[in-house]
């Protein structure tokens, strides 16, 4: 999953953490699925189409093309 984190530019890493844990936690919980990875990019690194969704095929392509880099993963 690759999530914008909005409150700050750069989070701490304690509280990147929790984050990432709480948004594994809810998933799980919500829909029994396990993430493999919970990426947290900054503001305007998610592609959007021109009218503002968010388009996930250019985000899941550069996911796999290691756009997001790995140092981001939890």
């Amino acid at each position: 999953m690759v999530a914008e984190h909005r409150g700050h530019a750069d989070l701490a890493e304690p509280a990147e953490r929790a984050l990432t844990a709480a948004i594994r936690r809810l998933i799980s919980d919500a829909h029994g699925l396990a993430l493999r990875d919970v990426l947290l990019v900054p503001p305007g690194r998610v592609p959007r189409t021109s009218s503002g969704k968010i388009a996930r095929a250019a985000c899941r392509d550069r996911y796999l093309a290691g756009d997001y880099g790995k140092a981001l993963a939890r």
